[in-house]
């Protein structure tokens, strides 16, 4: 009778205190979930997150790219379905294509379209696109690259919206400023890493290029302002005219300052080529950047250098193109160390002409000099053609030139000729004896 007394109340004593102990472990169990929401949340307002692609997602973008056609994009980061437009193409040249998220085909784009989140554009080799982000950024995509947008993704702390770009292949670049009343963020996925870029309200504009080189790896060159970089869970502050590459691995491989400017840049500033049939070869050179042997050249047909012709790396300091027609064009080059590109040089600008008409040429009627056996030849010409007499190259003034001709006795034929730039001729002749002049001949 004692043991089952005993029994009983050790029975009841257990039931009295699992209650208690259940309660333990539900307030240790709320203010672990208290704390991970205010962690999530702190780390949120420090460090804002972006997008990023799985590697099943990335293999089936470039396949799309490859073949025209893929399947539709797995994202990690936000997306609330509402579709709604984050940005806006506002220039494009040559082969431009775009493609939205649910769709399986690439579409020509053309300017004024606008993108959703998680819609692809793609340029093809010199080709290149100007976009418009829903902050009124723009950035610069270069030939040969494909981006993915999103939504901005908007901060519970601060009024600010970070805007962000999935970079996959390419070049891209930017140059925008934030105020107090126009906070602007932009941060771009990587293949293996993030760069993000936030201006202060009062700091000078952020100036970048980012390359997705042909071995996967990553340069990021900041040519003003600052960003940070994020690898492997680690950050890395870019300042201005510095720039770092990460390879494929996700390990920062080339850190440091960028290459200076080339200077001495040959031909100079709006040189004007004319051509009568064939266009010329043009020679670009610059001064060597000091341990430096690689170089970006670019060629466009207009100032801003949106419109590509001509985008290579080199392993000199001079470059010919021989394949331009009537136009102005204009051209820089920059500096490469590795894969990390430093700020160009000034744009300089050429012009070629065609040009299929002779220049004018006019002769005065040519003057015997007494007592010797010698004439005076005058005459006028289009400014900057060379004139030729009898063969022997004659100097000008402002298109006006004179020189003295020693003639035989009896009669002498003069011929006078002209050449332009283009290669264009002009001919006049007059014959000459002691007695008389005739003016005429041919032209």
């Amino acid at each position: 009778m004692h043991d089952k007394t005993e029994q009983v109340e050790l029975e009841d004593t257990g039931q009295r205190e699992l209650p208690g102990r259940s309660l333990d472990i539900k307030v240790a169990a709320l203010g672990l979930l208290a704390f991970v929401i205010l962690m999530y949340l702190l780390t949120r307002w420090l460090f804002p997150q972006g997008i990023s692609l799985n590697e099943q997602s990335l293999g089936a973008e470039r396949g799309a790219r490859a073949g025209g056609a893929g399947g539709e994009l797995s994202y990690s980061g936000q997306d609330d379905g509402s579709g709604a437009m984050v940005a806006e193409v506002v220039a494009i040249r040559r082969n431009v294509q775009v493609k939205g998220n649910n769709e399986l085909a690439w579409s020509n784009a053309h300017t004024g379209v606008f993108l959703a989140d998680h819609d692809s554009l793609q340029t093809l080799r010199n080709s290149g696109a100007t976009v418009k982000l829903d902050d009124d950024s723009l950035i610069q995509v270069g030939p040969d690259s494909l981006i993915v947008f999103q939504g901005g993704i908007s901060d519970p702390f601060t009024p600010r919206t970070t805007n962000s770009i999935v970079m996959m292949e390419g070049t891209l670049g930017a140059q925008f400023a934030s105020s107090p009343g126009n906070p602007r963020h932009l941060e771009i996925a990587l293949p293996n890493g993030l760069a993000r870029f936030i201006p202060g309200d009062n700091d000078a504009a952020v100036a970048f290029n980012i390359n997705v080189n042909p071995d996967l790896s990553s340069s990021v060159s900041v040519l003003s302002g600052a960003g940070v970089v994020t690898v492997g869970g680690h950050t890395t502050t870019v300042d201005a005219e510095h720039g770092v590459t990460i390879n494929i691995n996700g390990e920062i491989i080339e850190e440091g300052r960028l290459p200076g400017r080339p200077t001495g840049i040959r031909p100079r500033n709006s040189k004007v080529y004319q051509y009568r049939a064939l266009p010329p070869e043009v020679a670009f050179s610059w001064k060597p950047v000091p341990n430096i042997d690689r170089y970006r050249f670019r060629l466009a047909r207009d100032a801003d250098m949106n419109d590509v012709v001509v985008d290579e790396r080199l392993g000199s300091r001079h470059f010919e193109y021989g394949g331009l027609q009537d136009g102005t064009y204009y051209w820089q080059v920059s500096a490469m160390d590795g894969f990390m590109e430093g700020p160009a040089a000034a744009s300089h600008s050429i012009r070629l002409v065609r040009d299929a008409s002779p220049p004018a040429l006019q002769l005065q009627a040519s003057q015997v000099v007494q007592g010797q056996e010698a004439i005076v030849v005058r005459g006028r010409t289009d400014p900057g053609a060379s004139v030729y007499i009898q063969g022997e190259a004659v100097a000008t003034v402002a298109g006006s030139f004179e020189q003295q001709v020693t003639i035989e006795p009896g009669t002498t034929l003069i011929v006078v000729e002209a050449v332009d730039g283009a290669g264009n001729v002009a001919y006049d002749s007059q014959i000459i004896n002691t007695n008389i002049t005739i003016n005429g001949g041919g032209k």
